[in-house]
């Protein structure tokens, strides 16, 4: 609990270099592609065109955009190391831009690479009854592929290579199509079979997502009925917010699995960082895991 007091503060200031835009942002003008973002569109170009504020950002938004800056890049640590204590004991990346280097998407695995360094394999388990369930009940929703150092073992590594195919649209255009297969190695916790279910995932890039949080609700159902008259089938995930206890539309994670920007940061601490908020206080450690460690 005491990690998830100390990460309060964290969070809060993480989840604001996401949401500073969203404060700012006044602009009604029409939007193209060239001016997506309002006033909120910069001209800078090259690696570090996703770290830019909005130029007219406040005195105490700035400051704010600031503070945020420094949680996404400050390394989380092990206790008792001088740093922010709560890293682990079993995690993926140190830091937030571990994942999204100068707040843009990870780098896709090379063919026959290890699945690092903002890529990681999500898990899933069918039970007999053929209920999928959300998460492997040894391993959790996430493969941890770093662990506390001479403390817990980490949970096992992943390789990926790519099975290409041609795939022709209906004008005859052909693009070639590049599909994951995970080798997954190294467990410390048991073998996994063929119930469970993987996925992998590339840490998408975060600039602009406190404008996605100031669409209004009544847009997104908007939208759905626009595509249903169109013949499609989209529609929208409703999920819990945790803190207000509510059931809402999810609007980030791959799978909108989060409500909004606060949680889904705390989300990301949770099974990227091993770090425990108030939103999620229990490490992320199954119980397989905790009786192994017992014994180690």
């Amino acid at each position: 609990m005491l990690d998830a007091l100390k990460t309060k503060k964290k969070l809060w200031f993480a989840a604001a270099l996401l949401c500073v835009s969203q404060h700012a942002y006044s602009d009604a003008s029409p939007q193209g592609l060239e001016n997506s973002g309002g006033l909120l569109t910069t001209t800078e170009t090259g690696e570090l065109s996703f770290t830019m504020p909005y130029a007219a950002l406040t005195a105490k938004l700035g400051k704010k955009f600031i503070k945020g800056h420094e949680q996404f890049n400050e390394l989380w640590v092990l206790a008792p190391a001088p740093g922010i204590w709560g890293l682990g004991p079993t995690f993926n990346e140190a830091n937030c831009a571990g994942c999204h280097p100068n707040n843009s998407r990870a780098r896709p695995v090379a063919d026959g690479a290890t699945v690092e360094n903002g890529s990681v394999i999500k898990l899933g388990y069918r039970r007999l009854d053929g209920v999928v369930l959300p998460s492997h009940p040894w391993y959790g929703d996430q493969l941890q592929n770093r662990a506390a150092e001479n403390r817990v073992p980490i949970e096992g590594g992943a390789t990926v290579t790519y099975e290409v195919s041609i795939f022709e649209y209906p004008d005859k255009t052909t693009v070639a199509l590049k599909r994951p297969l995970i080798d997954i190695r190294n467990l410390n916790f048991g073998d996994i079979n063929d119930a469970t279910l993987t996925s992998m995932r590339i840490a998408p890039q975060v600039i602009g997502l406190g404008l996605l949080e100031w669409v209004p609700d009544a847009s997104l159902l908007n939208i759905v009925a626009e595509q249903k008259e169109g013949g499609l089938s989209g529609r929208p995930n409703y999920v819990i917010d945790l803190e207000t206890e509510d059931v809402v539309i999810g609007r980030f994670g791959w799978k909108a699995s989060q409500p909004n920007l606060k949680q889904q940061t705390a989300s990301a601490f949770h099974s990227d960082i091993g770090a425990t908020t108030f939103f999620f206080s229990e490490k992320n450690c199954p119980e397989v895991q905790t009786l192994s460690l017992i014994h180690i």
